[in-house]
């Protein structure tokens, strides 16, 4: 088995994919403002493009604060013809307890292959501690 190598990780408010494969990423964000805590973002997506042996794999992502999970995906069984692969995760009602660093991580066939974070400020006050 061939380790994975993801090429991206991008967070986004939403995505269309064309005909032709092209994948439109609408809305690209690094940072989320909510009024007050515990907010609730109604929908995100998450893009993570990989590069990877063709084949079966299995593939699952975790949100984290602080080394606590906020939320921890179910894990996608999924099948490489060639030696890219990309998912689509869309999430609704993600809970974010408070300010700050949220680091999403991506693991494949059980392996931690790959991390980006957002942020999470407060509108009255910006501190992304």
């Amino acid at each position: 088995r061939h380790m994975a190598k993801i090429n991206f990780i991008i967070f986004c408010n939403d995505v269309k994919q064309e005909a032709n494969k092209n994948l439109n990423a609408i809305g690209i964000f690094d940072t989320i403002v909510a009024e007050k805590f515990t907010a609730v973002h109604k929908q995100m997506f998450v893009v993570v493009n990989f590069d990877i042996s063709s084949g079966p794999h299995k593939e699952f992502f975790k949100i984290s604060r602080n080394g606590e999970a906020v939320l921890t995906s179910e894990e996608f069984d999924f099948n490489v013809p060639g030696d890219k692969h990309q998912f689509i995760h869309r999430i609704d009602g993600l809970n974010l307890p408070e300010p700050g660093k949220y680091k999403v991580e991506i693991f494949i066939d059980g392996k931690l292959e790959g991390d980006n974070y957002f942020l999470v400020g407060n509108k009255q006050k910006i501190n992304y501690a």
